[in-house]
């Protein structure tokens, strides 16, 4: 009987240590997949900055004017939004991520600001605050 108690007691630890290991890599993978949807926005991102710089403002920022070839800029993403002031709102195609790239520019210097609709852990590190 006591060596049906351990095995069962083994048994159990290792259901939930793999139960806690599949959450953990779930977690992961979903991070993964979005930093690799936010890294596909550099293009677009620096077509916006080089907007922004070239006038000095945010204001039409946005306003691009792409060939139909690049109308869908970004495969990992199933909805993509540029509003005229540059910020870019998209949702990863995978997980359902909405994230927001908004530009700030003062002083002369440009910075992005990036949000998700989901808590921070799901979040690329570069988008947590």
């Amino acid at each position: 009987m006591r060596c049906f108690l351990l095995g069962f007691a083994g048994f159990f630890l290792a259901a939930l240590l793999t139960m806690f290991a599949v959450a953990s890599y779930g977690d992961y993978a979903a991070r993964g997949s979005l930093a690799d949807t936010l890294q596909s926005m550099n293009g677009l991102q620096a077509k916006i900055a080089e907007n922004i710089l070239s006038k000095h403002t945010t204001v039409g920022a946005g306003d691009l004017q792409m060939p139909p070839a690049q109308s869908q800029p970004v495969p990992l993403a199933d909805y993509l939004k540029v509003v005229s002031d540059g910020t870019i709102v998209f949702r990863s195609a995978k997980h359902g991520q909405i994230i927001v790239l908004e530009p700030t520019f003062n002083a002369g210097v440009l910075s992005w600001k990036c949000t998700g609709s989901k808590p921070d852990k799901n979040l690329p590190p570069n988008c947590r605050h």
